[in-house]
């Protein structure tokens, strides 16, 4: 379960964690998010399951490497394009956790949420939704979210 830009190993986050093998620089693409395209109707409690549009869900049985991501307020990989596509934030060292903020792939999911861990400086604690952030933190993550939630949160609806 390795490859030449990422592994997977234990994290001090939570369990397991992707690393860095080798320097990323920002901009860089570094992991796809990968799975089977289902309805609402068909995710299951035993699906990895990320929203990637209004009705659509991304999910696996687990054990993909994009499956052991972990969340993080400062992630260092974002949706900067809006695709499926992680890239760095900025510069990334070998030996380093890759992690991304939740919330930009996940919105209008009642219900869900976590307390959150990652040890930033500014953790909101609580993660939950897109639509359940204050705008600051839409706006700063906006960016870096999936393409339907730039949809639904342009920047009009985002001005203070």
């Amino acid at each position: 379960m390795s490859d030449p830009v990422f592994e997977v190993r234990r994290s001090d986050r939570a369990g397991q964690g992707v690393f860095a093998l080798r320097a990323l620089a920002r901009g860089e693409p570094v992991i796809e998010l990968t799975g089977e395209r289902l309805p609402p109707g068909r995710v299951g409690p035993e699906h990895f399951a990320v929203k990637i549009d209004d009705d659509l869900w991304l999910c696996s049985a687990g054990g993909r490497t994009d499956d052991y991501l972990n969340h993080s307020c400062r992630p260092n990989l974002g949706f900067t394009k809006g695709d499926l596509w992680l890239y760095a934030l900025r510069d990334i060292a070998p030996g380093e956790e890759l992690t991304f903020d939740y919330a930009t792939a996940m919105c209008d999911v009642d219900d869900w949420n976590f307390a959150c861990a990652c040890g930033a400086s500014d953790c909101r604690r609580l993660i939950g939704g897109f639509d359940r952030l204050p705008p600051r933190h839409q706006r700063r993550l906006r960016p870096w979210a999936l393409a339907y939630i730039r949809r639904r949160f342009n920047t009009r609806r985002l001005a203070p």
